[in-house]
């Protein structure tokens, strides 16, 4: 059910980021990115909660299992769009620079 969760968010997140992108016309906003650090606050706070706890080392370990493995999973998820969008972006950036080349070339042209 935590999994669902987590899955809730991610979808959450990237639904954020492609509305927020639509806006702007641009790639801006990494819904990836925002999902991996509220799964890094989830997960510093799990571990937090877990060592104040003072359970025994087999709990310690169960209930880090039972609380982190989601998170970590659907963030393995996250982190293929994170850099997925890394990815999208850089090509975005390389096609704008094409096109200012070949406006450029023909604006030469069309001035010789």
């Amino acid at each position: 059910m935590a999994i669902l969760g987590f899955f809730v968010v991610f979808l959450l997140c990237m639904g954020l980021a492609k509305a927020v992108n639509a806006i702007r016309g641009r790639l801006t906003v990494n819904g990836a990115a925002i999902h991996l650090l509220l799964t890094l606050g989830f997960a510093v706070y799990m571990v937090v909660n877990a060592v104040r706890a003072d359970l025994p080392p087999a709990a310690f370990g169960y209930a880090l299992g039972y609380t982190l493995t989601p998170a970590l999973l659907v963030g393995a998820l996250a982190a293929f769009f994170f850099f997925r969008f890394r990815a999208d972006k850089a090509d975005q950036a390389r096609v704008h620079r094409l096109r200012e080349q070949r406006l450029r070339a023909d604006a030469d042209q069309a001035a010789q």
